[in-house]
């Protein structure tokens, strides 16, 4: 659980760093970085998945029920 904790945190500094940068670089130098978008994309995707994977390890996922009992 710990390693996927500092993993999550990582993903998400290292989405946080490049949307950061995008921004920064559309609007002072007025181009676009070209790796941005996907790279935000895939951590984002990373992160749900991580996220999703630890939340069932430590059972805290919220209970769906699709057909109720009677």
């Amino acid at each position: 659980m710990q390693i996927t904790g500092w993993l999550l945190a990582a993903l998400m500094f290292v989405m946080m760093v490049d949307i950061f940068a995008a921004v920064v670089v559309r609007y002072v130098l007025h181009t676009a970085l070209n790796f941005s978008e996907e790279l935000g994309r895939y951590t984002f995707c990373w992160i749900v998945f991580i996220g999703m994977a630890r939340c069932v390890a430590a059972d805290a996922t919220w209970p769906w029920t699709f057909c109720p009992t009677r």
